[in-house]
């Protein structure tokens, strides 16, 4: 994977498993059926037009579908072209599902769910008491930024 010298192994792994995760059908690619699929997992309604452009974004060799390789391309396409701070939020609002500007241990483990990922609550507690700094319980969005910048 000379191509991916941008990440690391760690991150060529986790981008590994989000693509897998994201190949519904399992067959080694994206296609825009899936890609609509997930976005709408993670509390967004693409329309067609939006499906589209994605594809045409990251469909580089024109295929129909998203190898692994056009999907690491794209995520570093988007980091190098989105500052940090607007992926961050970004991120946060897809956590946020009831929309009330914090992300609650329940909406932790439902979204992480939705990608294949199996928490227990106390599991999904934990994790947000790493980042809990004014201890009600839940992240709000610079709560969950900083604590997303501790591990970076």
């Amino acid at each position: 994977m000379g191509e991916n010298s941008n990440f690391s192994e760690a991150e060529l792994s986790v981008f590994r498993s989000l693509f897998d995760s994201w190949d519904g059908n399992k067959n080694g690619v994206i296609e825009k059926e899936e890609i609509g699929d997930v976005l709408r997992a993670a509390g967004q309604d693409p329309t067609n037009a939006e499906l589209d452009g994605f594809m045409e974004r990251a469909d580089t060799d024109k295929n129909g579908v998203v190898d692994f390789q056009e999907f690491v391309n794209m995520i570093d396409e988007v980091k190098k072209n989105t500052p940090k701070e607007t992926l961050l939020q970004e991120a946060f609002k897809s956590f946020d599902i009831n929309s009330d500007g914090k992300v609650s241990s329940k909406e932790l483990k439902e979204f992480l769910q939705g990608y294949g990922e199996k928490l227990t609550d106390q599991e999904a507690e934990e994790i947000i008491k790493l980042g809990d700094v004014d201890g009600d319980g839940m992240l709000n969005v610079d709560e969950f930024i900083r604590a997303l910048q501790e591990f970076d």
